[in-house]
């Protein structure tokens, strides 16, 4: 009796392997069809068996820019946990893998998928706000240092639209490493030097003299 009851355990255990391995294959079959409200369902209920396949299949779920899930923080949490569930399968699972048309390597890129959608936006919106929001969602991410070059290149546009030697010193100190930090220091001396004796008298040159000794504009304003 005990036997037969073992017997019948595997046999489910057996079933409920295959039930989520179709699931994955009818959510892979959704998503090429673009049911997203389908494919998730399926993918969410193949997770405990199948883990890389399912993770996988939402991480697909969620990057999709015409899905009603769209959301790259979550495709990006799926990318992440179908790698680390790929590292750690089993032999069979990773056998019925190429079953659903998955590779290691469409795996290992779920990761830049997220990137590049995430990147694609941030270069749209081109604001320093959307690229800080990149930097922190996806600090990790091969188009790092181009959100930081495009960060500091807006802000400094920015700096020059308002044109003062403060606008020239702020963005100076917050982005002392940027290509464009040289030019905003030779801009917040050239702005400085003008604001400061804007009246073209005697006094003004004497007090920039005195207030910036060390000035580059020190000869001109002594010319002057």
């Amino acid at each position: 009796m005990n036997r037969k009851l073992a017997i019948l355990s595997i046999l489910l255990a057996l079933l409920s392997i295959t039930a989520s391995a179709n699931m994955i294959d009818k959510g892979l079959e959704a998503l090429q069809l673009k049911d997203y409200f389908k494919a998730k369902t399926l993918f969410e209920k193949g997770l405990r068996k199948h883990k890389v396949g399912a993770h996988f299949g939402l991480s697909m779920v969620y990057v999709e820019v015409k899905s009603p899930f769209y959301n790259l923080d979550s495709a990006y949490q799926h990318a992440l946990q179908c790698e680390a569930s790929f590292r750690i399968a089993e032999n069979n699972e990773l056998k019925k893998l190429p079953d659903y048309g998955i590779s290691e390597q469409q795996v290992l890129g779920l990761k830049q998928a997220v990137f590049d959608q995430a990147y694609s936006e941030t270069v749209a919106k081109r604001t320093v706000e959307a690229c800080d929001l990149f930097l922190n969602r996806f600090n990790n991410a091969t188009q790092k240092k181009q959100v930081i070059d495009l960060r500091s290149l807006i802000a400094f546009e920015q700096a020059q639209t308002i044109g003062t030697s403060q606008a020239y010193e702020a963005f100076a100190n917050l982005y002392p490493k940027s290509n464009e930090a040289p030019r905003a220091h030779a801009l917040f001396e050239e702005t400085r030097y003008h604001e400061h004796t804007a009246k073209g008298d005697i006094q003004s040159y004497a007090q920039y003299l005195v207030k910036y000794p060390a000035s580059p504009f020190r000869k001109q304003a002594e010319d002057k």
